[in-house]
């Protein structure tokens, strides 16, 4: 290949921007553009969003299209390609397509039937139990939990018994751990009868690959995750909240209090994707620790409001940080950095006006719920890795790993049959592979003829005993394999 130019150039870097001039007609000059105008280029390659920066690209279509810009971007800047993906899924689908919705349990409620489970997949940062509880309490229908585990089917039984008579809806959680029983509960469903209108059978559990195929394709799957970004983090805290949890203290610290656990929770939850640099330790906050440091907040505020007491700031840090997230914390420092945000953020200051958390991220002063939302959807897509405390070097890591699962996701689930240039599929060529084999196995291995050919040699030597055992060695190989078809044998290969 012709040698890179300049030595601010990364080798995988150059190869990509050659190869995407021989692939698409608009950038054929973008070799000799570069090698023109290095400085341009290289204050675009070390902008922080070039993205979003003028590409410095000189030709006869200059103008380059939102996909173009995308692979470009792609080529030289590999960590912001998913970002350079939304700007063309907003150009060409719509904003919408981009944005995180939080999780409606009513809609999937709605669809639901006595005779449908609902089984919700769990995943990291995501707990749906206080999602659940909250609806039965709105619906004001009675919900028993129980978590699976070795010797909890016959209690698990017991309540599914209860609810088909009686109409209260069942939860069993984790059942990835009691698998034995789910394919139990397959059966149970298919042969529902005589069953209360109001039952309904929630199910969480871990992804796994020997749970009951049955069961997966008769109920409703909900995957939830934990949305990625402050302002879907924020969108998803803000979900579960009422009017009345606004409303439930008087006192002015209680709604940018109300806000400031939110952004914290959001925070940290958001946190965890920078790996090591984020946490030491990874940790499973879920929105049950926002929920509990809420009704914490709320009990403090009413009593020192109904004493005429000021704010105890320092037990509220302590509550909140140390017990109920820090109850989950093993590592020191990640102890110590949850305090320095209980300090910077959980304190009389953020009552002051003009207070942000980071540039841009204020505390919004509203009286109403809808307020709030609003705000929050005015909010920066993208987030500064600074607002956690971080380098832009930790974002650069992340979005680098990100990319490169997502564009390997796609590969993997790409059709392997031939397009229209021709060639052959990757199954064609492994069962090419396995008639070449095949061609070079030795012949049929006749024992009499062996036995005879050996004793020729000289029968008994040590060197004819080695002899034979190589022949039937290679004998039995033969044998093993030639039960195989020629394209079965070939897919066990591939």
């Amino acid at each position: 290949e012709r040698p890179k130019p300049f030595t601010w150039l990364p080798d995988n870097v150059w190869l990509n921007v050659l190869q995407l001039s021989r692939s698409v007609p608009t950038l054929r000059e973008l070799p000799d553009n570069i090698n023109r105008n290095d400085m341009l280029w290289k204050h675009w390659f070390d902008e922080d969003a070039p993205e979003s920066a003028k590409v410095p690209f000189e030709g006869p279509n200059s103008s380059l299209s939102t996909f173009e810009k995308l692979l470009l971007v792609r080529s030289m800047r590999e960590d912001r390609t998913l970002l350079c993906v939304q700007e063309y899924i907003v150009e060409t689908m719509g904003k919408r397509y981009i944005e995180s919705r939080p999780l409606d349990l009513r809609a999937v409620l709605r669809e639901a039937d006595c005779y449908t489970p609902i089984i919700t997949l769990l995943s990291q940062g995501a707990d749906p139990t206080a999602a659940v509880l909250d609806l039965a309490k709105r619906t004001k229908r009675q919900l028993r939990t129980i978590s699976m585990g070795q010797g909890q089917e016959p209690a698990a039984r017991k309540l599914i018994q209860n609810g088909v008579t009686q109409g209260s809806w069942v939860m069993l959680q984790n059942c990835h751990l009691g698998l034995k029983f789910m394919g139990e509960l397959e059966q149970t469903v298919l042969r529902f009868e005589e069953v209360h209108t109001d039952f309904r059978l929630w199910i969480t559990t871990d992804p796994h690959p020997r749970f009951p195929i049955g069961l997966l394709q008769s109920s409703l799957k909900v995957c939830s995750e934990a949305p990625s970004g402050i302002r879907a983090g924020l969108k998803g805290a803000l979900q579960n909240l009422t009017q009345d949890t606004v409303d439930a203290v008087s006192s002015a610290a209680w709604r940018s209090m109300l806000y400031a656990l939110c952004f914290l929770h959001t925070v940290v939850v958001e946190r965890r994707k920078f790996g090591p640099l984020g946490f030491n330790v990874p940790y499973e906050f879920n929105q049950s620790d926002m929920t509990a440091c809420i009704h914490f907040a709320q009990t403090h505020l009413n009593d020192a409001e109904l004493k005429g007491r000021p704010i105890d700031w320092v037990t509220i840090n302590y509550m909140i940080c140390e017990v109920q997230y820090g109850g989950r914390i093993t590592d020191n420092w990640d102890r110590r950095l949850f305090g320095t945000y209980g300090q910077a953020w959980l304190a009389q200051r953020m009552m002051e006006q003009g207070f942000e958390f980071f540039r841009g991220y204020r505390i919004p002063s509203a009286l109403e719920m809808d307020s709030y939302r609003k705000h929050v959807d005015e909010l920066p897509l993208i987030d500064n890795p600074e607002l956690f405390g971080l380098h832009s070097n930790a974002d650069l890591v992340y979005r680098t790993a990100q990319t490169k699962s997502v564009l390997g996701t796609i590969l993997d689930i790409q059709p392997k049959e031939s397009g229209s240039s021709g060639g052959g599929t990757r199954e064609e060529a492994v069962l090419a592979e396995v008639q070449q084999l095949q061609a070079k196995l030795p012949p049929v291995y006749k024992a009499d003829e062996v036995a005879a050919a050996i004793k020729a040699l000289g029968g008994t030597k040590p060197l004819n005993i080695c002899l034979n055992q190589e022949v039937r060695a290679v004998a039995f190989v033969r044998s093993c394999c030639m039960p195989f078809a020629a394209r079965g044998f070939a897919l066990v290969l591939s």
